[in-house]
């Protein structure tokens, strides 16, 4: 993913961020002396850091609301919230943190396309923060469709209410932790054609085994979940989160009911499909 900061520049995120932090500490290794090394690294870096502004100067261009959602989210005081009562967040995080929490532009005009291609109507966004996606998948779906959002924070939930009443959009969102949501949504039969997660990393696996085994996604949709790289750690397994979610994958690749495809791209996204 890769997001403003509170400048309005923007950061790279999500793998690309591992791969540069990781080359900017080769850097500091090299000797002085080393000036040909130190010159084709310093290439290499900026290549990397490239890559995200590139693509996004070569894709369309967000809606006013999605700027506004945008700007909104950069605004975010985790620390002054969290003094005031307004959200559960325990962990203190450091302020540019919350932009790394929004879905990257291009991963939404991703959504996008698949919303419309697919002709959503009935969208389920597991991890909904301000509405970032929600709102752009919203855009994408056609006359008559809901997206319905999880959020367990009661401020975020009514920043998305009232954003879509004023834009008259057909957006609601559930407040609550996502895997007790969920087990009600799929008790009562809810069935989706879109399906998004971008939530608690450590609970992928019951996410899926929920939607899958109550055969909440229907038979012509897709699932999306986020972050399927976790910045490498997916891949080295260095942490828990990244060990659990390498396992989820696994899970995921194994499963016979399924076809799915790993994108390399923003932080990992994983498309699910029914065979």
């Amino acid at each position: 993913m890769a997001s403003p900061d509170r400048s309005g520049s923007y950061k790279t995120h999500g793998i690309l961020f591992t791969i540069l932090h990781r080359l900017e500490s080769v850097y500091g290794l090299l000797k002085d002396e080393d000036e040909e090394a130190k010159r084709e690294l310093r290439e290499t870096m900026e290549l990397v850091s490239a890559v995200e502004p590139f693509t996004r100067s070569r894709s369309s261009k967000t809606s006013p609301l999605l700027q506004y959602i945008m700007k909104e989210t950069a605004k975010l005081d985790f620390d002054k919230l969290r003094s005031e009562g307004k959200i559960q967040l325990s962990v203190k995080f450091d302020n540019d943190y919350v932009m790394g929490m929004i879905s990257d532009t291009g991963q939404v005009q991703l959504l996008q396309l698949l919303v419309s291609k697919i002709q959503a109507k009935n969208i389920l966004e597991v991890g909904t923060y301000l509405g970032y996606a929600a709102f752009g998948m919203a855009e994408a779906m056609p006359p008559g469709g809901k997206v319905t959002g999880i959020e367990r924070e009661q401020s975020f939930c009514d920043f998305v209410t009232r954003t879509a009443e004023e834009h008259s959009l057909n957006v609601a969102v559930i407040q609550g932790c996502a895997l007790p949501v969920l087990t009600s949504l799929a008790e009562r039969g809810a069935v989706y054609d879109f399906i998004y997660v971008d939530c608690v990393k450590m609970e992928y696996q019951e996410y899926y085994k929920i939607i899958m085994d109550n055969n909440m996604l229907h038979k012509n949709g897709i699932l999306a979940v986020d972050n399927t790289i976790l910045k490498g750690t997916a891949i080295t397994c260095e942490n828990i989160e990244g060990k659990t979610v390498n396992d989820f994958s696994k899970i995921v690749a194994e499963d016979v009911r399924v076809t799915a495809v790993m994108l390399p791209c923003y932080d990992g996204m994983y498309l699910i499909q029914h065979k």
